[in-house]
């Protein structure tokens, strides 16, 4: 019996043998890089988040009038359709006086404005639209007090 043992041990420690030698191919024998510094600075940064395209937004005028007593809907020109863009209507202090969303339909997209600006006609507001983080306009508000 001690031989079939001695025999059955030989078989096991020559397969481990050859399955080492199998492994070396996986082995990199590459020169390490002596150039290489841990502390180094990289030459394009490094950010835990993905900048994804969203598209870009416009208003096609740096400015719109508004008058008492008439629905204001601003019009804005955008690239990615069935998105949705945020919108804010400020006060030259940044106060805000409304926000909302828009869909983005077909190039462009509607901002319907409640009468909320009225009570600061004659202010010239700031109303900002952004897509994401990167895509951003605003355009002018100025209220008529007539």
């Amino acid at each position: 019996m001690s031989s079939r043992g001695n025999k059955k041990s030989i078989k096991v420690t020559i397969a481990f043998i050859l399955l080492g030698f199998g492994l070396l191919q996986y082995q990199s024998c590459a020169p390490a890089n002596e150039n290489f510094d841990q502390d180094q600075e990289l030459s394009t940064p490094v950010s835990g988040i993905d900048v994804i395209n969203v598209g870009q937004i416009s208003f096609p005028q740096s400015k719109v009038s508004a008058f008492m007593n008439q629905q204001l809907n601003v019009i804005g020109l955008c690239e990615q359709s069935d998105s949705l863009i945020g919108w804010k209507l400020k006060t030259p202090d940044n106060q805000l006086i409304e926000r909302g969303l828009a869909k983005c339909e077909l190039g462009s997209f509607e901002v319907q404005l409640s009468d909320s600006w009225e009570s600061l006609c004659g202010v010239p507001l700031k109303l900002e639209a952004a897509l994401g983080t990167e895509a951003q306009s605003e355009i002018i508000v100025e209220g008529s007090c007539q």
